[in-house]
């Protein structure tokens, strides 16, 4: 594996979410980053929050990301060809319903 920075990662598509919006992360897109308003993202029965700046590995071989948007402030993102060297976010336990 060579050195991944900002500058060498291929953007594959950025979305807008909208306050109720969701997206499907496709299998291809390998990582997230979020340049404005916060993201709550679902991946591997694990919940994460994501504000401007942070990244995340979003590949899973059983599951698929979910993103939308955190509050009244639409959230952009950048889908990613390239996983993100480091996670800059830890993952919040996903609440069960019984």
């Amino acid at each position: 594996m060579g050195n991944t920075s900002p500058s060498t990662v291929t953007t594959l598509i950025r979305v807008m979410l909208m306050k109720g919006e969701t997206y499907r992360v496709e299998p291809h897109q390998r990582g997230l980053r979020v340049r404005a308003g916060q993201a709550w993202v679902t991946l591997n029965g694990c919940d994460f929050v994501l504000k401007r700046g942070d990244e995340i590995a979003v590949e899973s071989k059983h599951d698929f990301a979910v993103v939308s948007a955190l509050g009244r402030t639409p959230v952009v993102i950048e889908m990613l060809s390239e996983t993100p060297r480091h996670s800059t976010v830890e993952p919040w336990p996903a609440v069960t319903a019984f």
